[in-house]
């Protein structure tokens, strides 16, 4: 979440059974300031493009990845897009 920053950034939550990946990221919207401008508008229901979401080790495509319904115990990794050549 800082721009040019390349330390992993890891943590826990807890979640109500049956929350989706956009009602988790809305919340941590208003918890941490950055994650608006660098992950996900709430606005737009929309996970930032240059993401990609893994869930439990499985790739998520967009837009789909947002109404993904959590369980206890799930992984979610929110990887930043890189290509080139």
């Amino acid at each position: 979440m800082n721009p040019g920053d390349t330390e992993w950034f890891t943590m826990e939550q807890e979640i109500a059974e049956g929350m989706t990946i956009s009602e988790l990221l809305t919340e941590l919207t208003r918890n941490y300031a950055g994650f608006r401008r660098a992950v996900f508008n709430p606005d737009a229901g929309k996970i930032s493009d240059q993401l990609l979401v893994v869930l439990n080790d499985n790739l998520l495509l967009q837009p789909d990845a947002a109404e993904v319904r959590l369980s206890e115990g799930d992984s979610i990794m929110l990887l930043q897009v890189y290509s080139g050549g």
